[in-house]
This record gives structure tokens, sequence and C-alpha cells, in this order.
């Protein structure tokens, strides 16, 4: 016997690895609803370069904090930049 066997649907192992992707993302915080993000997480997030970030950042287009010497920003407000306009 190899181990033991427990069938999943594709939906929670969809919503599982949606999860595990979203903590990795957050460095290891667990605030699921609306995770912190650094500059890395945020230009995978958007499909986008860091170069992207920090300009939309310079532009006053997106809010961002200061954690220490790294910028962060929460993913409900990159959402809010797409939703308002396309990235350009």
């Amino acid at each position: 016997m190899t181990g033991i066997e427990i069938p999943l649907s594709d939906e929670l192992v969809d919503a599982i690895a949606t999860r595990v992707l979203a903590r990795l993302d957050q460095g290891g915080s667990h605030d699921d609803e609306d995770p912190w993000m650094g500059v890395p997480a945020s230009a995978a997030y958007l499909d986008c370069g860091k170069r992207r970030i920090y300009d939309l950042v310079a532009q006053g287009r997106l809010p961002r904090q200061k954690e220490g010497d790294r910028l962060v920003f929460r993913r409900s407000q990159l959402d809010a930049l797409v939703a308002e306009e396309p990235l350009t």
C-alpha cells in the first residue's frame, strides 16, 4: 500500500490551488480577502513587468504603502486599476 487516496472534485482542487497561490504571493500572510502584494507579485498578478508597476506608482495611478523599503499594494487596488482603464 502506497498511501491513502481521497477523491477530490475539480472544484475543490481549484479552490485549494487558488488559496495556495494567494498565500505564496503574500509572502506567508494569511489575509485571504485582500492580501498585500509586493512589486514582483503585483507584476505577476497583472502580467506585466516590475518597471510597469513603478511607472503606475509614479503616475499616481496605483496607490501604495511602504513596508520598510518595500512597496506593497492591496490586491483590490490592482483589480480596481484594471477595472478603471486598460494598462497602456
